[in-house]
């Protein structure tokens, strides 16, 4: 019980981290994919419906968004459009 109470605990630990990091996004669409896909475990084509956006359009945005978390982790700030 102990070791399922410390890897929760871990898991909510870096759950935290990753939504600190991808709280820095600044641009609205990119910032809303990415908590929905990695914060609620929703699926990009799930995401596309909810944004009104294609799944191609998705996908695009997710890999601009990727881009813009790299950027902030390394500590350079990423141009979007």
């Amino acid at each position: 019980e102990r070791k399922i109470d410390r890897a929760v605990d871990r898991f909510v630990d870096k759950k935290a981290e990753v939504r600190a990091v991808i709280e820095k996004v600044k641009d609205p669409a990119h910032l809303e994919l990415l908590l929905k896909v990695y914060i609620h475990y929703e699926t990009l084509e799930k995401v596309a419906c909810e944004m009104n956006m294609t799944y191609r359009n998705a996908c695009y945005i997710h890999g601009r968004a990727l881009q813009m978390v790299e950027g902030l982790i390394a500590g350079k700030q990423v141009k979007h459009g």
